[in-house]
């Protein structure tokens, strides 16, 4: 169950209130014989609503998954037909964009299908691979949109976040073609190699664009433990993101098109005992002033360090 409520829309000229319940059931069958697993199933909702604009619904999905190892664990082939309904909330939207405007609306997302084929094994005893291809489609998918900006810097306002730095939620019917490649490196148990591609092409139905998501992500990763010492590093590149700001005064749109980014985080540590370690965290190493979201840029190099105490309960 989910209820909450705003004072205001951005308008200034309604509440927004919403509560939904959402009741599942998710019956599923696994067979599995010799090499094969196959699991068919579905994931069956009835949500009940008094939202504005929504309607109480029954939801049925797919929830159908195969693999087969061709060759052990060196090779397995899989493949499925998945499907979900998402019930979003303005907690979990703030988690992902700190700068929303507190006049959101807050709906439900429902994936009718994702269909993905894929393979993963061991090209050698200590790399592993996984890469798969998938389609799908979702509707009311949540985007991240700067709110229109009410002052053009001679109008006084009322509401801080209404100059056009903040964030609203648009939703739309969007199809995804989603590929991703995944490379893991264990030596030794004590060095591990990460290396991750994964590239998404949406299609939205109504909006432009697919509002401030990238559309290539790709990550570096290595980690190393060995007695009392760790240490890890972490690389990061995004894309770069669509926006777009309107100036209601003159009723003037602008494109924004927020740069690609790469960032680079260390970290490592001693455990004095097994009570006592210390840290240090090196983040932004290239002290890059890039934006993840349009206005907002992200603070630049950054040193921490410290000391840890686990309690023993």
């Amino acid at each position: 169950y989910l209820g909450g409520s705003f004072d205001k829309d951005f308008t200034n000229f309604n509440s927004i209130e919403y509560s939904y319940l959402n009741l599942g059931f998710s019956p599923n069958f696994a067979f599995y014989r010799e090499d094969l697993t196959v699991n068919v199933g579905a994931n069956l909702w009835y949500s009940i609503t008094d939202t504005d604009g929504q309607d109480s619904k029954f939801y049925a999905y797919p929830n159908i998954t195969a693999s087969y190892k061709i060759f052990e664990e060196n090779l397995i082939a899989y493949g499925g037909v998945t499907g979900d309904l998402t019930q979003n909330s303005y907690r979990e939207f703030v988690d992902s964009n700190p700068f929303l405007s507190p006049t959101l609306d807050i709906l439900r997302t429902s994936q009718p299908y994702m269909g993905f084929i894929g393979a993963k094994g061991k090209i050698l005893s200590d790399l592993s691979f996984n890469a798969k291809i998938g389609y799908g489609s979702e509707k009311d998918k949540p985007l991240f949109k700067l709110n229109p900006s009410k002052t053009n810097g001679n109008i006084l306002l009322n509401d801080g976040y209404a100059a056009g730095n903040s964030f609203m939620v648009v939703y739309d019917d969007v199809n995804t073609l989603n590929a991703y490649a995944e490379l893991i490196y264990d030596f030794d148990n004590h060095l591990k190699f990460g290396a991750n591609l994964d590239y998404n092409l949406y299609s939205p139905e109504y909006e432009d664009h697919a509002w401030n998501l990238p559309m290539l992500k790709a990550t570096l990763l290595a980690k190393y433990n060995r007695k009392k010492w760790y240490a890890g590093a972490d690389f990061y590149f995004y894309s770069d993101r669509k926006d777009e700001l309107t100036i209601l005064p003159e009723n003037t749109t602008e494109r924004i098109t927020n740069s690609a980014f790469f960032d680079v985080n260390l970290n490592g540590g001693y455990y004095l005992t097994n009570r006592w370690s210390v840290f240090l965290k090196l983040n932004n190493v290239l002290n890059q002033n890039y934006q993840k979201y349009t206005h907002f840029d992200v603070q630049g190099f950054q040193v921490m360090g410290g000391l840890t105490y686990r309690f023993d309960f």
